[in-house]
């Protein structure tokens, strides 16, 4: 394997060199030479490299460093962008019983199957989900998940049904409508594609009683996308996040375009909102254009390169950091809430409904509302 691929890996670290680089061949050519046809060559340099980057993982205590081949590359890619394959719906499990669907997204597999928000899915595969907890259920969902047609036993409001749906490509929608009456709520699942232009063209639209944005169990997207979004609430040329080299270089992240809207504002978060919404969340709080209800966030404050190297192979580093406008981080433990608020566990109706109360959601528009009325005519 040329030397690029191992010279770059070993620069991470601080250790290149000609000796390092000769004594690593030597490793390989000696391994190669021990144990014959049972040690390949290009695999002894892929789980050199391999290794290299789970070191980087503990000396920077950030994860994601790691050795991807093209297609796990572009894959990733497509992940950021906001595209998907699988059922295309989201779910809470509720232990004993199985998994409660939250969201169905729209021109996807489970939306053509016929599921719905509210039902409970009770089986997978002939399997009952019933008595089992979360770690078992979860673990038959994952181990299903692998099959390009999964076979779902739902309970709805006429019963229990047997639906078959063959997994295939869905685009997650960044904005979705929120179930609120007192305000008006906005979902923003995903930083993907499109989601800023999405937010704009809903916050066009008349906002009642002040705004609630749930970014709870958002797992992040493109960061163009957060500093976008983030100018519908900003001043032009706010900071939105600066983000931090190895080198000790820093560079601020600006909005670049006039806000849309400039009323109240809510943030729900969790455990689940992470890395790019979790700099969208923080730049909000951080020029005081919204408080955070919820619990904390998931800590991912890194942001990462990509480095193609020989053959059919990819670095990921993580070696950007991300700060607020505060110029404060939130890895390892999150951003805090304003306001701690614990989510209930899923609770059901005598035919599977959801009835569960969202006492974050509601929260969220009581302090809203607090807001609307400290806020100057």
């Amino acid at each position: 394997m040329p030397w690029s691929c191992s010279l770059l890996l070993l620069a991470s670290l601080g250790v290149a060199s000609a000796q390092d680089e000769d004594t690593l061949d030597d490793m390989v050519t000696l391994v190669e030479e021990r144990f014959g046809g049972r040690a390949d060559r290009e695999d002894l340099y892929r789980a050199a490299m391999a290794g290299f980057a789970e070191r980087l993982d503990r000396l920077t205590g950030s994860s994601g460093n790691v050795l991807l081949s093209r297609r796990e590359w572009n894959e990733r890619l497509a992940w950021d962008r906001g595209e998907r394959h699988g059922i295309g719906i989201e779910f809470t499990i509720s232990p004993g019983r199985g998994l409660m669907i939250t969201d169905v997204f729209p021109g996807g597999p489970g939306e053509a199957a016929g599921l719905e928000v509210g039902d409970l899915v009770v089986g997978v595969d002939g399997l009952p989900f019933t008595g089992m907890p979360i770690e078992q259920i979860h673990s038959v969902v994952q181990a299903s998940a692998e099959a390009t047609q999964a076979r779902l036993d739902v309970r709805g409001e006429a019963g229990v049904r047997r639906v078959e749906v063959r997994r295939g490509a869905y685009r997650v929608l960044g904005v979705r409508p929120g179930d609120c009456a007192a305000a008006t709520c906005i979902r923003l699942s995903f930083f993907g594609a499109g989601t800023a232009r999405a937010l704009a063209q809903r916050l066009k639209e008349p906002v009642n009683g002040g705004l609630v944005l749930d970014l709870r169990d958002n797992e992040g997207g493109l960061i163009d996308e957060v500093v976008a979004a983030a100018g519908l609430f900003l001043e032009p040329e706010s900071v939105v996040l600066s983000t931090s080299r190895p080198d000790g270089g820093s560079d601020p992240i600006r909005s670049s375009r006039a806000p849309i809207y400039g009323g109240a504002l809510v943030v729900l978060i969790n455990r689940g909102t992470s890395g790019p919404a979790e700099a969208f969340a923080a730049a909000l709080r951080d020029h005081g254009r919204a408080q955070l209800v919820g619990t904390a966030t998931a800590g991912v404050g890194t942001l990462p390169s990509f480095h193609p190297l020989d053959g059919d192979l990819v670095l990921a580093l993580s070696d950007t950091w991300m700060q607020g406008p505060s110029g404060l981080g939130w890895t390892p433990n999150g951003l805090a809430p304003d306001l701690m608020v614990e989510a209930v566990s899923a609770m059901l109706s005598p035919s599977g409904r959801s009835v569960s109360p969202d006492l974050q959601r509601d929260a969220g528009i009581q302090l809203l509302g607090q807001r609307v009325q400290q806020r100057p005519d």
